[in-house]
Order: C-alpha cells, then structure tokens, then sequence
C-alpha cells in the first residue's frame, strides 16, 4: 500500500513541475523575438507561433513519436500560412505602385533584405590614442597610413 502511495505522490509532483514548467514557457514566449513590427504579421500568425512554440515546448519535454509528428505538422502549416502572408503583402504593395518605379524598386529591396542606408563616414577618428575631427588632420593621417 505504501509502495501505491509513493507512486501517486511522484506521479504528481511530476505534473506539478511539467505545469510550472509550462507557466515558464509561457512567460518566455512573450519575451521571444517574433517580426511583431512586419506589416504582414497578423494575430492570427502571432497566435500561430505562440501554438508552435507550447508544441515545441511538449516535444522537448515530453518526447514521444506523437508529439514530434504533431509539432512537425504544425510547424509546416505554420511556415507555409507565414508565407503566403508576406507573399500577399508584398503582392499588394508591388500592385499598389505598379506605376511608380521608386517605390516598386524599394519594395524589391524590403523583399530581398537590400537595405539602402548610407551611413557616411565619421566625423571623428581616433588616431595615436588621440580623437580628431579636423578634416585636414583627418586627411594627413590617412596619407601617412596608405603611404607608409
């Protein structure tokens, strides 16, 4: 009988831990890093990550061959719906400025990661330990480095 009792008692400390566990997961998932500022990302895609990660969540502490078919179909849907989402998004932008060149031009490169910002170069450069900004002084130093 006390064999019985000790069982259900590791039985249920086992399903308190994998419940804390589960809460922890949760507070982690909200502090992931999800493209929450693309224009394509909807709720309904946010929800969707937030299932994949509980489901991946359960195959790593859980690991049975039910749970990994079950968070590996879900992971397929979840990155074909993602897809078509940013595929529709950047089809109605494209649609949208069909007629104008500089904005069709700048969503091909939003679509392929081409980002066009010129940054220049510094005003200030350190040189022997010591900040310049002069031009001239700029200028010289670079002389002597190529030079030498």
């Amino acid at each position: 009988m006390g064999h019985i009792v000790r069982l259900i008692l590791v039985k249920s400390i086992i399903h308190f831990l994998i419940y804390i566990l589960m809460l922890l997961m949760n507070q982690l998932l909200s502090k992931t890093k999800q493209p929450k500022n693309e224009p394509w990302y909807t709720p309904g895609l946010r929800w969707s990550s937030k299932t994949k990660a509980k489901l991946l969540f359960k195959r790593l502490s859980i690991p049975s061959k039910y749970n990994k078919q079950k968070y590996k179909a879900f992971n397929i849907l979840h990155k074909k719906l993602q897809r078509r989402l940013k595929a529709t998004y950047f089809k109605n932008i494209l649609e949208e400025n069909k007629f104008n060149i500089n904005k069709t031009w700048s969503t091909f490169n939003k679509i392929t990661g081409k980002h066009n910002e010129k940054s220049g170069l510094s005003n200030n450069f350190v040189i022997n330990n010591t900040q310049v900004g002069y031009r001239q002084e700029v200028a010289e130093a670079f002389n002597i480095f190529i030079l030498v």
